[in-house]
């Protein structure tokens, strides 16, 4: 189809420079009707040739673009999503030690010869460290086994101190 209407664009501009260019009292040296018709043809099909391959370059340049900006797209997506995980493991990293120093508090407190101390309970990557001041050694190494006792942790930092008495 675009080889026909191409040439009937064609026709149809040549015909139009042909009547508008025809002079009547031209020599006999002057081109013939035909030939100032071949010669018009020729220059569209040209003109209309280079129009198409400008407009297969273009779309080929549009199609790379397309491309590139599609490919930093999906990795601006992929940078997203891993920042998203990320975050939602720290968050539910956090929830975990959250719960495994509840664990902890609700152990010491169970444990009714350490009832009576402070013991402050903080939990950090599965890493619970103790805090505070008991009476006697024995209270330490209790609350330390009863700290690495409960389920999620994975080490226990003491920062028990046996308070010494005036």
């Amino acid at each position: 189809m675009l080889v026909s209407s191409k040439g009937w664009w064609a026709a149809a501009i040549a015909g139009g420079l042909l009547l508008s260019g025809c002079n009547r009292n031209e020599g006999a040296s002057q081109k013939t009707l035909g030939e100032k018709f071949d010669s018009a043809t020729e220059q569209v099909e040209k003109a209309t040739d280079r129009a198409a391959e400008k407009t297969q370059t273009d779309a080929a340049v549009a199609r790379d673009k397309i491309a590139a900006t599609a490919d930093k797209i999906e990795t601006k997506i992929d940078h997203a999503a891993d920042r998203i995980e990320a975050r939602s493991d720290q968050a539910g990293d956090t929830v975990s030690d959250a719960v495994t120093t509840g664990k902890v508090k609700a152990a010491l407190i169970a444990a009714t010869s350490l009832a009576a101390f402070h013991i402050d309970v903080d939990t950090k990557n599965k890493v619970v460290t103790l805090t505070g001041n008991v009476d006697n050694a024995a209270a330490v190494e209790q609350a330390l086994s009863i700290a690495r006792s409960v389920d999620g942790v994975a080490a226990v930092e003491n920062r028990l101190f046996v308070a010494t008495s005036n």
